[in-house]
């Protein structure tokens, strides 16, 4: 499913690229923060001592300039087992990006967020400049904070990956 959203009016914002990353900035970062979550860009982490609990906004390969097309991960990863798995593979980074569905094997769970929804289905938002985001801000929030972060709580809370 592709719900569309856009930027508004926004003279500085020419491309869709442009617009996601004034979204992310403006608009769902504040909003982010304001449920508790760190971060910027496209990772958002949720506290936690014990994992790293992120939500990633992962952009579609197939945008383009006029429209570009975005879907909510969410990832959980032991900290204790990713530092130890980090130093035998310094490749992946010094935590999860939240964007990649790669695991160290029985280390990470990875889901998209619209597998979560009372009717699953892979859901992926689109934004365009020069159009309004103000409707579609509000259903995203609800989704992250509704589906996205009680997953993230209920599977950092478990042993299952630790």
């Amino acid at each position: 499913m592709t719900v569309p959203l856009t930027r508004d009016d926004n003279p500085s914002v020419e491309t869709a690229q442009q617009a996601l990353v004034a979204f992310l900035r403006d608009e769902v970062g504040p909003a982010l923060r304001r449920l508790g979550l760190r971060g910027s860009g496209t990772a958002y982490l949720l506290p936690d001592d014990r994992f790293w609990l992120v939500v990633g906004f992962q952009r579609s390969t197939s945008s383009n300039r006029e429209a570009l097309r975005f879907t909510v991960n969410l990832t959980v990863a032991s900290r204790a087992g990713w530092d130890a798995a980090r130093r035998s593979n310094p490749w992946i980074g010094a935590r999860p990006s939240g964007n990649s569905g790669y695991a160290v094997r029985g280390l990470v769970e990875f889901v998209r967020i619209g597998s979560l929804l009372p009717v699953p289905q892979d859901t992926w938002w689109e934004i365009r400049p020069g159009r309004s985001t103000g409707v579609l801000i509000d259903e995203l929030m609800a989704v992250i904070a509704t589906t996205g972060l009680p997953w993230l709580r209920s599977h950092g809370a478990s042993d299952l990956i630790e």
